[in-house]
């Protein structure tokens, strides 16, 4: 996840149902050297100081998250509500 896609998270799953996909993953953007740390920074919306980090709190609450085939792997905790 990452700024340019987190909200629409909810929908990912909606199409994943619609198209007959077995699994949706959703997973941290990670900083493979791709990004300089403001970019990253930026970027990574599930970090706590990001300013949209609130929205994304919300968006991960949608309970269309909690779907059997969503595959949360490091959002975990975001979408179990343990952040």
């Amino acid at each position: 996840m990452q700024t340019e896609n987190f909200r629409e998270m909810g929908n990912a799953v909606d199409l994943a149902h619609r198209i007959g996909a077995s699994h949706v993953y959703f997973g941290r953007i990670t900083n493979w050297g791709t990004f300089s740390p403001d970019q990253y920074a930026e970027t990574a919306v599930f970090l706590p100081g990001h300013p949209d980090h609130a929205e994304f709190l919300a968006a991960c609450r949608d309970p269309r998250l909690r779907d059997p085939i969503v595959c949360p792997s490091d959002l975990d905790e975001f979408i179990h509500g343990r952040a």
